[in-house]
């Protein structure tokens, strides 16, 4: 029936919207994380870092400790350079701190609307609300609620997107999403406008990818339901749900901008 077909003298469950190519799935965040820089970092901060560490004090002091000092894994160019690199565990919370005791500017005081860390990236194959109903944790986890998430409403679900201009890379996101291993991960600018050009290797855009599903979803209900079957049964039987941390109601305030979290790690 085609259910089955076989890449590369491997065999593999097919992608019902794409004949002939296999189902894929994003990684699960510690098996495809990316290191990335401070809120604030300017594009001379390596040149500008002195090592000081005053940056990772403020984070711990705060509770956060989402900052972490480079070591040498990382090599001497970034050898005891402020990083961040465990969002699911320690994600920013765009507090800061770390911009105002820097003493050199490297991280610069700026307003966090204006910080670009990374891009968060939602994986629709995984994710709960393009497969099963709805679910908006990652949007009422962001300080920036729905300026930064779009949703599309149907009977298949409540399909959410990042917009990439407004994302601050922060990844508040990650933790608060129920899929195993998250189905959302924040990825430096280059790695993110990498693979939206050829998403999960499809030949089709991140975008012309999402465009597929909603028109099969409302042209080819059989199709539609067998992708949503096959996604559901990875999710539950592979990945596992966090069913406590589904979230069905996004609040934001008369500015659209919903209040920051303030729970400390």
């Amino acid at each position: 029936m085609g259910f089955v077909v076989d890449v590369d003298g491997r065999k593999c469950v097919a992608n019902p919207l794409l004949p002939g190519k296999c189902m894929v799935y994003t990684k699960q965040y510690y098996d495809d994380r990316f290191v990335l820089l401070p809120p604030g970092a300017t594009e001379d901060f390596y040149g500008r870092c002195i090592r000081c560490g005053l940056c990772y004090f403020a984070c711990h002091y705060m509770g956060y400790n989402a900052i972490k000092l480079a070591g040498l894994s990382r090599g001497l160019r970034e050898l005891g350079a402020p990083i961040v690199d465990d969002m699911m565990k320690y994600p920013c919370t765009l507090c800061m701190e770390c911009t105002k005791v820097c003493p050199t500017g490297a991280l610069e005081e700026i307003p966090k609307e204006e910080v670009k860390m990374g891009i968060a990236l939602i994986d629709p194959d995984l994710c709960w609300a393009w497969n099963s109903g709805d679910c908006k944790s990652c949007a009422k986890a962001c300080p920036f609620g729905s300026e930064v998430f779009e949703f599309t409403y149907n009977e298949w679900g409540v399909h959410t997107k990042v917009n990439p201009e407004k994302c601050k890379g922060c990844g508040l996101c990650i933790p608060a999403c129920p899929i195993g291993g998250s189905a959302i991960h924040v990825l430096p600018v280059d790695e993110y406008e990498r693979r939206v050009k050829n998403y999960k290797n499809t030949d089709m855009s991140y975008e012309e990818y999402l465009k597929l599903i909603l028109e099969t979803e409302r042209t080819d209900p059989f199709k539609a339901t067998w992708r949503t079957a096959i996604n559901t049964d990875y999710i539950l039987n592979v990945r596992g749900l966090e069913e406590e941390k589904i979230e069905t109601e996004l609040g934001t305030s008369s500015t659209g901008m919903k209040p920051a979290s303030n729970n400390k790690q």
